[in-house]
């Protein structure tokens, strides 16, 4: 597979693409990089997360990479319940999950 191959296989996909209630906003996305893809390049995290990245360590060694401007977007981001859960704190917006050899250094 070729360098530009790789990384189309990496650009998320199905944001804002899935059908949604008229009422409600797209509901954000956990993506994951594990051992088998390559680390996700910084424009590529910032694409799914929508603006700057700021990393959390989640206790069971895997990184959690979030926009850091977030809570300054207007309209707020919706509450992202699963990451949430994992980072023991209110996320809003999309995420990017890196574990294993796809985490960052």
């Amino acid at each position: 597979m070729t360098p530009e191959e790789q990384q189309k296989e990496l650009q998320p996909t199905g944001l804002g693409n899935a059908p949604q209630p008229e009422d409600k906003p797209p509901q954000p996305l956990c993506v994951g990089f594990t051992n088998k893809n390559p680390s996700p390049t910084s424009e590529t995290v910032q694409d799914v997360v929508g603006g700057p990245v700021e990393m959390i360590k989640l206790a069971d060694g895997r990184q959690m990479l979030v926009n850091e401007e977030a809570r300054l977007q207007d309209p707020l981001p919706p509450v992202n319940r699963a990451a949430t859960r994992y980072a023991g704190r209110e996320i809003l917006g999309h995420v990017v999950i890196l574990e294993g050899s796809a985490r960052w250094t």
